[in-house]
């Protein structure tokens, strides 16, 4: 097919022969090309695998060489050197903390209710830990327990 002719043009069984012909076609150089160059790239890999498998070989034999029991190999470890002691993040830069940062007084007999409320009314997220956040949330649960349980008697309390 051709753009430039509107017509399909009907070849020969021996021009569709020629395309196939490496002796009559020019393609059969670059063909010998390809070959030689692929030829010379497994060669290569296949040297450079056979130094990287010597080289393995010789440093797996001086590791057992170097393994005596006479010496022990000292020279391959560096001395322990214990790391620096944490610093805390402050928030403002590099300058010296001013002190931890001030945490609200725990009511600890308020009911559960007013630390829904109190945490409720706070903005932002709270940052408490996985612990803390798990006591909460079965303090939730509990509490909820005791209300479906108790319902049917707060109903009776209020109607008296």
């Amino acid at each position: 097919m051709s753009i430039s002719h509107p017509h399909l043009h009907v070849a020969s069984m021996a021009e569709f022969n020629a395309l196939f012909d490496p002796a009559r076609s020019g393609d059969g150089r670059k063909t010998q090309t390809v070959d030689g160059v692929l030829a010379y790239y497994m060669q290569r890999i296949t040297r450079e695998i056979e130094v990287e498998e010597e080289r393995q070989a010789h440093a797996a034999h001086e590791a057992l060489a170097d393994s005596s029991l006479d010496s022990p190999p000292t020279h391959r470890y560096l001395p322990f050197m214990s790391p620096p002691p944490p610093r805390p993040y402050v928030a403002g830069g590099p300058s010296e903390p001013e002190g931890p940062l001030p945490r609200p007084p725990m009511d600890r007999g308020a009911p559960f209710r007013y630390h829904v409320a109190r945490r409720r009314a706070r903005n932002g997220m709270l940052l408490i830990s996985v612990k803390r956040q798990r006591k909460l949330k079965m303090k939730k649960h509990k509490y909820k327990k005791l209300m479906k349980r108790t319902r049917l008697e707060r109903r009776k309390l209020d109607k008296l």
